[in-house]
């Protein structure tokens, strides 16, 4: 399988989500879906997951803060166990709709 990051486009890390290493969220994660990628790290805090959660650039900033903070406030609402944003919290407040 290759890298989200060498495929085609400008597919780029815009926020990392850690979640609890035993969250069945992390055995199914989605390796493509509405314009977004997700990849498991292959390190993390004992007993957690980091996942990132890329975007692909070419679309612009509009777009990327639209789909992250859809992603973001889906995986908060979820309940997944041991559930935080590591890095990307500030896309939560980009271009929200009040």
């Amino acid at each position: 399988m290759s890298s989200p990051i060498a495929s085609s486009g400008r597919w780029t890390v815009v926020a990392t989500v850690e979640v609890d290493a035993r969250a069945s969220f992390v055995l199914r994660l989605p390796t493509e879906a509405a314009g977004y990628r997700m990849t498991q790290r292959a390190a993390a805090p004992n007993g957690y997951a980091w996942v990132d959660v890329l975007v692909d650039l070419s679309n612009g900033m509009a777009h990327v803060a639209d789909v992250v903070r859809k992603v973001l406030t889906e995986l908060s609402e979820s309940g997944v166990d041991g559930f935080r944003v590591v890095t990307g919290a500030h896309f939560l407040a980009v271009g929200s709709r009040a």
